[in-house]
């Protein structure tokens, strides 16, 4: 792809001969530090995304704009495959990152231009769902929705930490974790995804580059450690940045394996944190998803909680989407009121529509075309049924927030419930 955007600016892929040009650009203008310098965190993260150290990134995935008078970069933006889940349907999903654009040429659709061009490489790549996180309310024009919890946690101070961390008793320690410790942080995942509808998949490369694939400094460096017996037997890993003596600490992930007890582990977990960030640190922040189980092991320690802002989603063909995840919706549907369900439900998405036609439970997709707003027998904004779909909200509180989202009659109301109830979501994703 190399196109004008006008006489004076081209669009194109990146290659290996950008890399240090598109570095120097991110970091100077995306969260550059507090004296206006370039960011070498964000420099060091795409450096790594772009030269081939990165498992699921590479430089020709990066699109530039250049001015032609001057040569120089002025716009940029990132893609990267995430290999997400759907309860335990895998799918692809093209993780949008590093947008910017220098301030002296903003508001000439530069981002959406980018925007297109990595729409059309997801779609090419059979790439069904795009995310992206950041800038409040900007990724709508594009077509994403705020749809999968992201971020937020709870703090403890310091010193009601070392109330809990007093439970310990020395049973289990925490440790570095190598690469022979990668079979065991798989399975601990697996276990730990199954509290989630949507998760994030780490496979054998991908822990490689937890472990060991990052350099300082990078924004994601992340310390991964093994937490065991006395007897060395693994039961856990925790996640965290490298201490580095400042006042901030914080966890990015916990868990445990299947069967281990939080209540039993949580407060060595507690007694390791204090001391890798030693009395600088004022309090510890837990950075895990709003259901976490971390929390319920200490539910008066963690006292202050940061609620969760949301990952942007793009599905373009929810069709094919849903076409994709049958299994798991045919499978709640087997285990609800609605067992055994056969019948019409017609979904107006004002713009478009489906028809889903069940028989003994099991379904299938057509496309359909509603003549009036008032046809059909669920009245959804196709965005807003992302909403309902990845289990962010239930369809009560889609009714209640959104004027035109109804749902006509008792049995369609019991059908959608069933096939898709509200249930959290935790991405920890690959940065």
């Amino acid at each position: 792809m190399k196109q004008k955007q006008s006489d004076s600016f081209t669009l194109r892929w990146a290659g290996g001969d950008d890399i240090e040009a598109v570095v120097n650009f991110d970091a100077a203008h995306l969260h550059p530090t507090a004296d206006g310098q370039p960011n070498p965190r964000i420099a060091n993260r795409i450096r790594a995304w772009m030269d081939g150290r990165h498992p699921l990134a590479r430089a020709e995935d990066v699109t530039v704009v250049i001015d032609e008078a001057t040569g120089q970069i002025i716009s940029s933006q990132a893609l990267m495959r995430q290999p997400w889940r759907f309860d335990s349907i895998p799918f692809d999903v093209g993780q949008i990152e590093f947008v910017a654009t220098d301030p002296n040429y903003r508001r000439q659709g530069l981002i959406r231009q980018q925007m297109t061009a990595m729409h059309q490489r997801c779609r090419e790549r059979g790439w069904l769902v795009q995310a992206i996180s950041g800038i409040p309310w900007f990724y709508h024009q594009f077509g994403y929705e705020l749809t999968l919890e992201r971020g937020g946690g709870r703090r403890g101070s310091r010193s009601d930490l070392a109330e809990a961390a007093q439970r310990s008793d020395g049973v289990y320690r925490v440790r570095l974790a190598q690469t022979a410790d990668i079979p065991f942080l798989i399975a601990v995942d697996a276990h730990a995804r199954r509290r989630s509808l949507v998760s994030c998949v780490r496979d054998e490369a991908l822990w490689q580059y937890e472990l060991n694939g990052r350099t300082p400094p990078n924004i994601f460096l992340t310390q991964v450690n093994i937490i065991e017996t006395a007897a060395g037997e693994p039961v856990g890993y925790l996640a965290h940045p490298p201490p580095s003596g400042g006042a901030a600490g914080w966890v990015r992930q916990v868990e445990l394996a299947a069967n281990v007890s939080w209540l039993a582990v949580t407060p060595h977990v507690i007694r390791y944190l204090l001391e890798v960030y030693n009395e600088n640190a004022p309090h510890i922040d837990f950075w895990l998803d709003s259901t976490h189980p971390l929390y319920e092991a200490l539910p008066r320690t963690l006292s202050r909680h940061y609620p969760p802002d949301a990952w942007y989603v793009r599905v373009p063909d929810l069709a094919a989407f849903l076409n994709l995840v049958k299994p798991a919706l045919e499978s709640r549907l087997a285990n609800s009121v609605a067992a055994g369900y056969s019948g019409v439900i017609s979904l107006n998405f004002f713009v478009s529509g489906l028809r889903l036609r069940f028989e003994d439970g099991r379904f299938t997709l057509e496309p359909w075309s509603p003549r009036n707003p008032e046809d059909g027998d669920v009245r959804i904004p196709a965005n807003v049924f992302l909403q309902l779909l990845f289990g962010y909200r239930s369809l009560a509180e889609l009714e209640h927030a959104f004027a035109d989202c109804r749902v006509d009659g008792e049995e369609s109301w019991v059908l959608l419930n069933s096939l898709f109830p509200k249930r959290p979501s935790a991405v920890w994703w690959i940065g």
